[in-house]
């Protein structure tokens, strides 16, 4: 009912706002024509705390750091439970948009020492926040104490905490996203999501697994000691998915010396699915000796590929012959609408093709030219995404050091 009422009196002082987004651009809340900063928001009737309603009009009217200036005035004072249900924790996500980053990431460290019970009320999407200004800032060394914190608090999944892990896993802050996925794993309810999500959490788990069996030499003592600790997660013992896991460690150890053939590789039938998997593997394995990136890093790279074929959006023949600049800047704005909350994902997935089209090169299934033409496409649309995004590509930083050296 709280709940309702603070969005009832929200709605009532944005009616004069809209969200405007040019598909790889904005993607962030602005003022429309009609709601100008500093405008005069219309009457309407004042349910509840006329003081309360007040504010919110003077909040809504606020521009730059002006937001954050009033949230911190009334956190100075008292809080009775109606200011607290009315303003937390909306007005601090709403502050976001129009200020400044470090000012914003100043405020919710704010929260998080001094006002606790507050910042929990939006403990996921603050740290999801903070991760990633922290990053945009260079911070790397902060972060770890932020994730183990929140963590500890976590007691709800939501949407925000995929984006968080995948952030943490390309900025090779693994034990971070460990600890994250762990503390995930054990707040979530199965019931409560889609399958597909449910499939990504036990994945993190999985995979942490996997990569500990290569590191410790890929043998057959360690795949079988492995296949113990699996036990736990409850994950699939059929024959085939313990041959498949067997199968994706030998690929990422660089133990399986396949001589991949073009046809074999092209087309969506379970042979091909299959043959594709393990070369998305084969190229997480190389990426993580090329770059010497983390497991992690390298599996997200890989994902990025595997997932763009598997959603039919660039099929295995376009990286092998080339993928035309028009397709994967289709694929990039699917990445970068309104409702994408991982917009890191469309630069990192041009530093993930640059690096898929150089492999499949060394493994003869690519051509000069097909090459020459896929990292035109990639070079082409890195430079639109740099114009688009401006200032909003400095949060993206931290995938810098994946980039071809």
């Amino acid at each position: 009912m709280a709940k309702e009422k603070r969005r009832q009196l929200r709605s009532a002082c944005t009616s004069g706002l809209e969200v405007g987004v040019d598909d790889a651009q904005a993607g962030r809340p602005r003022r429309s024509v009609t709601g100008k900063p500093g405008r005069k928001l219309p009457e309407r009737e004042r349910e509840g705390n006329p003081e309360i309603y007040q504010w919110w009009n003077r909040y809504m009217s606020a521009t730059g750091n002006g937001r954050i200036e009033l949230i911190i005035e009334r956190l100075s004072e008292p809080l009775s439970d109606e200011w607290r249900e009315a303003l937390f924790p909306e007005a601090v996500f709403e502050a976001e948009s129009e200020a400044d980053g470090d000012r914003y990431l100043a405020l919710l460290e704010s929260l998080a020492r001094e006002h606790r019970e507050l910042y929990r009320t939006g403990l996921r999407w603050f740290l999801r926040s903070r991760v990633q200004h922290l990053l945009a800032a260079g911070k790397e060394s902060d972060i770890a104490n932020v994730v183990s914190t929140d963590a500890a608090d976590l007691t709800k999944m939501s949407d925000a905490i995929f984006g968080i892990v995948a952030m943490l896993r390309l900025a090779n802050l693994e034990s971070e996203a460990d600890e994250l996925a762990a503390a995930v794993s054990r707040v979530t309810d199965v019931n409560d999501w889609m399958p597909w999500a449910v499939k990504e959490i036990s994945y993190w788990l999985l995979f942490k697994h996997v990569r500990q069996c290569v590191d410790t030499g890929a043998s057959d003592d360690a795949i079988a000691a492995m296949e113990t600790e699996l036990e736990q997660l409850d994950v699939n013992r059929g024959a085939e998915f313990v041959e498949m896991r067997r199968d994706i460690v030998f690929a990422l150890a660089g133990k399986t010396h396949h001589a991949w053939q073009r046809d074999e590789l092209v087309g969506t039938s379970q042979n091909a699915l299959h043959k594709q998997s393990i070369l998305g593997y084969e190229f997480a394995g190389w990426l993580r000796r090329s770059l010497n990136c983390t497991w992690s890093a390298a599996d997200e790279l890989r994902g990025l590929i595997i997932e763009s074929i598997g959603r039919d959006e660039i099929a295995m023949r376009d990286y092998l012959d080339g993928v035309p600049q028009n397709l994967l800047d289709k694929h990039l704005a699917l990445r970068l609408g309104f409702m994408a909350l991982d917009r890191f994902k469309a630069p990192a997935m041009l530093i993930a093709v640059d690096h898929f089209v150089k492999f499949l090169t060394e493994r003869d299934l690519v051509t000069p030219t097909s090459r020459h033409a896929t990292q035109e496409s990639v070079s082409a649309l890195d430079l639109q995404l740099r114009h688009l995004l401006r200032d909003e590509w400095q949060s993206f930083r931290f995938l810098d050091r994946l980039r071809a050296k």
